[in-house]
């Protein structure tokens, strides 16, 4: 009843909150996203069934803005009146923009870009001029992508920079900060079906069949197996492959015949065969098979 409200130790980190913030806006911009896009389809359907939903998905992140959005960045913050922390109306940042020949052939998406900036700057202050983001995104999105992949309710999910996207629409309107999302009901890199075996006894996890896509971390197959398996998130969970084609009955304790995948090891498929590659183990490009195994380290 006597205790202390608990006081503040350090200083506050500003970066971590901007990254907090950020994901739960994200995590609800994909949310809304997806639903509208099952609510099109379903206006859109002839028979009256509801159509099948996205179990796949790809997010594109920028990694800077489209040279054009970032001249007209450069040219705000030249017009930013820093005692308001405000810009002039929109017809005095017309006159100045149309100036620039870089702007003259992208003028329709102009304006509505300075509104948006606009918006942001009430919101933001002077940081929406900036032109690249105080934290890493992508590496923001990959290190929560067990969250996101969960909250979309998705078989899986990747982050790519929207450089590598085949749609231009997406190279040239996403931004820095407002990733583009796109669901479908394909997987965006090629896999194969392993068969993940969880051989200690007298725990909840079982054997399961789980996906494993082209240029999969040992930790992505990790984080695939803890979904699909229930596994709590704050245990560790360790990969082996078998060294022999040939099986034979299992026996507890037993674990000859089988190697330690290292986290960073990396998958491949080709040829419609599995493959490893484990640096820190001494494999350079082995064939896995159609089994795994999982152990699961609680303590």
């Amino acid at each position: 009843m006597e205790a202390r409200w608990p006081s503040l130790e350090g200083e506050v980190n500003e970066t971590l909150l901007k990254e907090g913030d950020y994901l739960l806006t994200t995590a609800h911009e994909f949310r809304v996203r997806l639903r509208k896009m099952m609510d099109i389809r379903e206006k859109k359907s002839s028979t009256g069934k509801v159509p099948p939903r996205p179990e796949y998905g790809v997010v594109y992140v920028a990694q800077e803005y489209p040279p054009w959005q970032k001249l007209a960045l450069t040219k705000l913050r030249e017009l930013l009146n820093k005692a308001e922390n405000s810009l002039p109306e929109n017809k005095v940042i017309s006159e100045v923009l149309k100036k620039e020949d870089l702007l003259k052939t992208h003028m329709k998406k102009l304006m509505p870009f300075v509104q948006y900036i606009k918006q942001s700057l009430s919101v933001k202050g002077t940081e929406a001029l900036d032109l690249t983001l105080s934290f890493d995104e992508k590496l923001t999105l990959l290190g929560n992508l067990n969250y996101l992949t969960r909250s979309l309710d998705l078989k899986e999910l990747w982050i790519v920079n929207a450089a590598e996207a085949t749609d231009p629409k997406i190279r040239e309107e996403c931004q820095p900060g407002k990733p583009i999302p796109v669901f479908s009901e394909t997987a965006h890199k090629p896999w194969l079906q392993v068969t993940a075996v969880n051989p200690q006894a007298c725990v909840p996890y079982f054997t399961v069949p789980i996906p494993v896509y082209h240029d999969d971390t040992a930790s992505t197959v990790g984080d695939r197996i803890c979904r699909t398996s229930s596994v709590p998130g704050n245990v560790e969970i360790e990969l082996r492959r078998y060294q022999k084609d040939a099986r034979s009955i299992p026996v507890a304790g037993d674990s000859s015949g089988q190697a330690k995948i290292g986290a960073r090891s990396q998958f491949s498929i080709s040829d419609g065969c599995l493959y490893l590659s484990d640096p820190e183990n001494g494999a350079t490009s082995v064939a896995v098979g159609s089994h795994l195994q999982y152990l699961v380290n609680e303590q």
